[in-house]
């Protein structure tokens, strides 16, 4: 018998919450959070999956996740529709079945759901489980990026750009990876970063997008870094500099940029350069050439977030933060 039995579900859930922040508590918050959601609290069922999802505390088990999610989809809650259309999508507690993936992320999308909008305008971009179709992507893009979802307007100035041709409206595009870039988006950085660097549709120039680029590196992003890096490398738009470089191209390598990595080579090759740990640059470059830092990172399709305040604030709860 629950030691919470006659607690309110919503009280229960609401509080599991608050607890859930102290690690003295976190016992009592999860044993809340399931109550709450044995006792059918939609909220609490999605929330229960997403604790499942993460492994946060508990052993991580994708297939109990699973059955949370549907519990919270059969009440209608357009968050716990998308998991279940994303564990489809990944083969997470469930056979991999992209078809039947698109069906209920389809389903959260026509909800209004960001992410799932997000997610069906990837499938129709890339042809995971439907015909690719680049208008029927941007559709979609576009309907995520007016609810404030920063990657969405990134995917739409992308699409934009992409089909526009000779018609592209780079303007417009700017304005979007802009704005992504304000809500602390990096991808926003980093395209904002290549139009003034490229100069393409755009007057060129290198201060602006040295300014991008290090707003980017600055939030982790290694493609920033790596560009970063190589106009310190070049003197363009910033002095010259190559103790700097060295460093900006450094952490990008360290994050898997093959690009970065390459530069860096040549670029330390006629000198042997001391990093950071005192260690000569030939000592570094076989720390730098193992299978995990080979490939170049990218953010994966499944791990796409909604951070639009409002929607965070009455969709997702605290364990959510923590989805990958």
């Amino acid at each position: 018998m629950s030691v919470h039995r006659g607690v309110d579900p919503v009280f229960a859930y609401k509080r599991a919450l608050e607890l859930i922040d102290d690690p003295d508590a976190q016992g009592e918050a999860l044993e809340l959070m399931r109550y709450s959601a044995e006792a059918g609290h939609p909220e609490a069922e999605a929330e229960y999956g997403s604790i499942l999802s993460e492994g946060y505390v508990v052993e991580r088990d994708y297939e109990e996740a699973l059955e949370w999610f549907r519990k919270a989809a059969d009440k209608g809650m357009d968050s716990a529709i998308y998991e279940v259309g994303m564990a489809y999508f990944d083969g997470k507690g469930v056979e991999q079945d992209k078809n039947e993936a698109y069906s209920w992320l389809l389903m959260a999308a026509e909800l209004g759901y960001s992410q799932a909008q997000m997610q069906i305008g990837r499938m129709h971009e890339y042809g995971y489980g439907v015909n690719k179709d680049p208008n029927e992507a941007l559709r979609w893009y576009a309907q995520a990026s007016d609810r404030g979802l920063p990657e969405a307007r990134v995917a739409k100035a992308d699409m934009m750009l992409l089909s526009g041709g000779a018609n592209a409206d780079f303007h417009k595009a700017m304005k979007l990876y802009r704005q992504a870039s304000d809500a602390g988006h990096p991808d926003g950085d980093y395209k904002l970063g290549l139009l003034y660097y490229r100069g393409k549709g755009i007057p060129q120039n290198f201060m602006a997008a040295a300014r991008s680029f290090r707003n980017g590196a600055e939030k982790g992003h290694d493609g920033c870094g790596y560009m970063l890096g190589k106009m310190y490398a070049e003197g363009r738009g910033v002095e010259k500099d190559k103790s700097t470089a060295i460093k900006y191209l450094s952490t990008a390598s360290r994050k898997g940029n093959a690009e970065a990595k390459e530069y860096l080579i040549e670029l330390t090759s006629k000198d042997n350069v001391m990093w950071d740990d005192g260690k000569p640059e030939e000592e570094e470059f076989v720390q730098l050439n193992t299978p995990d830092l080979m490939s170049k990172s990218r953010i994966p399709i499944s791990g796409i977030s909604d951070i639009n305040p409002d929607v965070q604030k009455k969709k997702r709860g605290f364990f959510s933060r923590f989805r990958k």
